[in-house]
């Protein structure tokens, strides 16, 4: 007699367990919908904010640590970087041509640059020596450097460009941002990633001198000679660098590349369009 029964109300159960996951399912399906559709919105806006348009940039000087063109420079066009390079990685061929330098070279160098001026300020006090970076493509090669001296000094920053072709003068340079603290009486070494017409770095050494520094010595990384226009000579040279558009270890075009480690050439057909 009870048989039937039970059959009974285990069907009526599984029926109604059925419904319910009916209705789960398609729950499922709807919240499933819900989160594909918020997903591709988010994935324009990331497209959009990660892949500026640099159609849009205006006509950039080849590296200079000036701020200002260079007579006979290549420039980059409107057209030379699209929106579509952006698609290939960092490090690809359609846009760097090889390494100039490689990291280790870099690294190897540095140590040396290091050491060549700990022995040169060997008898320098904390509070007479300061080690001063030209913002802002110095700021990898600068803290490496600074990191190597086996001296005791302080670090202080600077940004500034230099305008005028006239005589090289402290009136002749426009700071953005000044040292921190006075440097006279002080021994002062300025550090730049690259020296390239050398005006910028020729004004700052008479800047602080003109304030009263008791010395004033200038080191770079790279040297680039052929687009010297004043007659300056950096103290302490880490590289000669060929007449080329290089990038990374702090070096940018149009703020690419910054984070590259090796120091590299872009290719003269992605800038000369």
């Amino acid at each position: 007699m009870h048989a039937p029964r039970i059959v009974h109300h285990l069907t009526d159960y599984d029926l109604r367990s059925f419904n319910r996951m009916d209705e789960v399912k398609q729950l499922l399906v709807e919240l499933t919908q819900k989160v594909d559709a918020q997903a591709t919105v988010l994935s324009e806006l990331t497209e959009k904010r990660s892949a500026p348009d640099l159609n849009t940039v205006a006509k950039r000087p080849r590296h200079t640590e000036d701020g200002a063109a260079v007579a006979g420079a290549p420039t980059v066009t409107s057209t030379a970087v699209g929106s579509a390079d952006w698609q290939y990685g960092w490090d690809s061929s359609r846009v760097i041509e090889r390494v100039l330098f490689k990291h280790e070279a870099i690294i190897s160098r540095v140590d040396e640059l290091a050491a060549e001026i700990s022995t040169h300020f060997a008898f320098a006090k904390e509070e007479d020596f300061v080690v001063i970076g030209l913002l802002t493509g110095v700021f990898m090669f600068f803290s490496d450097l600074v990191r190597k001296l086996t001296v005791p000094h302080q670090v202080d920053f600077v940004a500034a460009s230099s305008y005028g072709l006239g005589t090289i003068s402290s009136a002749n340079v426009k700071i953005k941002k000044d040292t921190e603290a006075p440097i006279e009486g002080k021994m002062v070494l300025v550090v730049d990633e690259m020296c390239d017409s050398g005006r910028t770095m020729a004004c700052l050494v008479k800047l602080f001198q003109d304030r009263g520094a008791k010395s004033v010595h200038s080191c770079c990384l790279l040297d680039k000679k052929a687009r010297r226009s004043v007659d300056v000579a950096p103290d302490f040279v880490g590289f000669t660098c060929p007449d080329e558009f290089v990038v990374g270890y702090g070096m940018d075009w149009a703020q690419r590349f910054r984070s590259l480690q090796d120091i590299c050439v872009i290719k003269r057909s992605a800038y000369e369009k």
